[in-house]
């Protein structure tokens, strides 16, 4: 019986922190939606489909994301230290070139990648344009999201979890400061 709950204690443990970043995570594009929602039209579509190229990136992440979390896995609990380590560190150098080879796409070639998602000119030049400033958080996103995983794999879940609690503080605190200036103006 004794087992059981310490097993049961350990996927609570895991479980609802990283369920609750997830939620966190979410918020951000409802927040981001909220922002650009009073720009317009325009806007809107160029940030949706400069996203749709962007999850291609976050796939890709999540995917390298996966497997490193089950190699970390697999070596602590055979507690081969080194081979943490070194499956740890592949795995980054893959995820940050990865996200250097969608940064350098991104910052060089977006609008030759938005002629694929649309033919209206405005739409097509916003899309880029945001692809262009979001290109600079894939490297940070890259170790962010291997950090995160090596924590929840040694039951440090938590972390990953306050790290994202401030992140939402920070861009939450974006949409205030937008609300509070448009309501001074009005």
């Amino acid at each position: 019986m004794e087992k059981q709950e310490k097993f049961l204690k350990s996927v609570v443990g895991i479980a609802l922190p990283v369920t609750l970043q997830s939620l966190l995570q979410s918020s951000f594009s409802v927040i981001d939606q909220l922002m650009i929602g009073k720009l317009g039209s325009n806007s809107i579509a160029g940030v949706g489909l400069g996203g749709k190229f962007a999850s291609v990136y976050s796939v890709l992440l999540a995917a390298v994301a996966a497997a490193v979390g089950i190699m970390i896995s697999q070596y602590i609990g055979q507690r081969e230290e080194k081979e943490v380590s070194r499956s740890f560190f592949a795995n980054l150098f893959l995820a940050v070139g990865i996200a250097l080879a969608f940064t350098v796409m991104c910052v060089f070639f977006s609008g030759h990648i938005m002629r694929f998602y649309t033919k209206d000119a405005l739409t097509k030049e916003i899309a880029a344009d945001y692809l262009r400033i979001l290109a600079f958080s894939y490297v940070p996103m890259a170790v962010s999201s291997l950090l995160s995983t090596m924590l929840r794999c040694m039951e440090a879940a938590v972390f990953p979890l306050y790290a994202s609690i401030v992140a939402v503080a920070l861009n939450t605190s974006r949409i205030l400061e937008n609300v509070t200036m448009n309501f001074r103006h009005t």
